[in-house]
């Protein structure tokens, strides 16, 4: 506990507001993280069904203040898809679908429009076999929320192409690059990315979303 004092005396505010938060803060939460990811407990004590690891704790206590702030949302679920990796089957968090349900409450509540947390539930779906439920949301993305959203578009073109969809594939860029016509620009975007799909570089897009995704972290953490 001695070591944690110091990240515990450190913050100014640990409630909720829709006020930034300060960037003290800011740094010394994703400290405060990057120590209790490699000090921490991950499996639970079994002492009760509700126990919970301590990464966790301190996972949902930062997301009291930094609600708002989607690199922590994303770390925390990024967190959760690495512990599918371990074999310890006592793991509060489990894999994707723990990964999926942090998503989906930051969406709902806090950043609908999160540009990367949409992709990454896009993703999740996919992973967690609702193949479905990824299309109506990626549906959702194009018609509403970032019609000019390019990684959806190049992510539900490549999703068709991964579940045999070639038609229904390029029938949709076809269309998207009709659509992209009228605005400036877009078309040729998205002509460079059909052309990245061709090639066969599924996921190209979302791997460069996570890089930029690790630099800003790391400029928070900074």
């Amino acid at each position: 506990m001695k070591a944690r004092e110091p990240f515990e005396k450190r913050f100014k505010r640990l409630y909720f507001h829709v006020k930034p938060l300060g960037q003290n803060d800011l740094q010394n939460w994703s400290r405060y993280l990057d120590y209790e990811l490699i000090h921490g407990n991950v499996v639970a004590v079994i002492v009760s069904p509700h126990a919970q690891d301590s990464i966790t704790v301190l996972f949902e206590r930062c997301l009291i203040p930094c609600a708002l702030y989607e690199e922590f949302w994303l770390r925390y679920a990024e967190w959760a898809v690495s512990l599918s990796l371990l074999s310890d089957t006592q793991h509060i968090a489990r894999g994707a679908a723990d990964a999926l349900k942090i998503v989906q409450r930051c969406l709902a509540t806090f950043l609908p429009q999160c540009v990367s947390a949409l992709l990454l539930q896009a993703a999740l779906l996919e992973e967690q076999g609702q193949v479905e439920a990824c299309e109506r949301l990626l549906e959702d993305v194009l018609a509403k929320r970032c019609p000019q959203l390019l990684e959806a578009a190049v992510f539900y073109v490549e999703l068709l192409l991964r579940h045999g969809d070639r038609d229904g594939a390029e029938e949709r860029m076809e269309g998207m690059l009709t659509e992209g016509r009228r605005e400036s620009g877009l078309s040729h975007r998205l002509w460079n990315g059909w052309k990245r799909v061709r090639g066969g570089v599924c996921g190209q897009l979302l791997l460069e979303g996570a890089e930029g995704r690790r630099s800003r972290a790391q400029r928070v953490g900074g």
